[in-house]
């Protein structure tokens, strides 16, 4: 408590991260109460997207590199529902799979199946 007194930008600093992850939660806790599987992974996808992608040759990588059972553990879903709903997704045409990882090929379409299309501006400038 003397440190935050004394230097109140840490104190903001700290601030800031506890309203993130507050904020990051409220968002899951509504995410499993209003969507089906897919969709919350699709949201799951844009938001890591949102804030660490990085553009890469055909696409844009999540810039997070995750498993199935992690991504399922984000979502409160169980594998074998992560691996049909990534699935399902790279049969639109909405990502890639890849080892750890996943590439957005679409991320406007990505962000509409998501019900979340005002994402879509965060995910540029790809």
């Amino acid at each position: 408590m003397d440190f935050l007194r004394r230097t109140p930008e840490a104190g903001l600093a700290l601030n800031r991260l506890i309203s993130d992850r507050l904020r990051w939660a409220n968002q899951r806790r509504l995410d499993f109460a209003g969507y089906e599987a897919g969709i919350r992974l699709a949201r799951l996808i844009v938001t890591l997207a949102a804030r660490h992608g990085r553009r890469v040759s055909r696409g844009l990588d999540i810039g997070v590199p995750l498993t199935q059972t992690e991504l399922g553990a984000l979502i409160g879903a169980k594998e074998a529902t992560i691996q049909k709903a990534l699935r399902d997704l790279a049969e639109r045409g909405l990502i890639r799979r890849g080892r750890r990882g996943v590439i957005i090929m679409e991320p406007g379409e990505l962000a509409k199946f998501a019900d979340i299309p005002e994402a879509a501006e965060r995910l540029k400038p790809y």
